[in-house]
């Protein structure tokens, strides 16, 4: 929904309290919104799909995901915020573009709970959505808690049509172990890769084995915080597919972006060859 939460705020600081209990009437008070962010072909510019990113605005002021969704999930929150924002995903597919996904962020929590994924299935068919335009993002923090569940829920939404993406890649523990167990279909290189792609020899060295990987296995490689043309040409010709970040859009609401899927979401032209 947000990105995935770092870790649970301190459940005795003044502030955690106070989002705690605001938090429950917030929707009701359309304090929440979502932002889209385009993901691109690398080599065209083309948008093909859109990363959905939850947004409060608490008083006026923008809550960071890492607090509210821990605390959504300890109140029981959060499956009522699921089903928000995916009905809002769904209504926005429309000025996305015919041709366009929406990928939404799931946590570990809201991924293990009961009836989740066919729920989630669910929620699409009565918007009228194809579940093959949607995918989920997920960290390889969801083997971490209780991982039978949260395989098994990945493969129900799979089965149902719906694409997995393993967000953040490389950042946690035992990663190619976890490209075995986990079925997806995207796998997203986290930023502080991509930020050496073009002077870290390390960097690139590691970026080159994951996007052969992918091709051996069949799993589409996309590059997370690519922000200037440099990157982008650099991990094109690495043989990365998709790459997302500011150099193509920074995050707006969907009317930004409707009418552009079809075109380049970047002003910048094709990548090098």
């Amino acid at each position: 929904m947000g990105e995935e939460p770092a870790a649970s705020p301190g459940a005795a600081t003044p502030r955690a309290a106070l989002l705690r209990a605001r938090l429950p009437g917030a929707c009701a008070r359309g304090e929440f919104e979502v932002e889209y962010q385009p993901i691109c072909d690398l080599r065209s510019g083309r948008a093909l799909g859109f990363e959905a990113l939850l947004r409060w605005r608490d008083a006026g002021a923008l809550v960071p995901p890492d607090e509210f969704i821990p605390l959504a999930e300890e109140s029981g929150d959060i499956a009522a915020l699921s089903d928000w924002m995916v009905a809002r995903a769904c209504r926005d597919l429309a000025a996305l573009g015919a041709a366009c996904g929406v990928s939404l962020n799931v946590s570990s929590g809201q991924l293990v709970e009961p009836g989740f994924a066919a729920r989630f299935v669910e929620r699409l068919r009565a918007a009228g959505v194809d579940p093959a335009r949607v995918s989920v993002e997920v960290t390889e923090s969801v083997l971490i808690r209780e991982p039978g569940q949260a395989i098994a829920a990945l493969a129900h939404l799979r089965g149902a049509g719906v694409r997995v993406a393993i967000d953040d890649f490389g950042t946690g523990f035992s990663s190619l172990a976890y490209l075995r167990e986990l079925p997806c279909d995207v796998v997203k290189v986290d930023r502080s890769f991509v930020a050496g792609a073009t002077q870290d020899g390390v960097s690139q060295a590691i970026l080159e084995a994951i996007a052969q990987i992918g091709r051996r296995i069949g799993v589409a490689v996309l590059a997370e915080g690519v922000e200037t043309q440099d990157q982008r040409d650099w991990l094109a010709q690495a043989g990365f597919a998709l790459g997302q970040g500011y150099l193509f859009g920074r995050p707006a609401p969907a009317d930004h972006w409707s009418g552009r899927s079809a075109d380049a979401a970047i002003a910048s032209g094709p990548a090098a060859e």
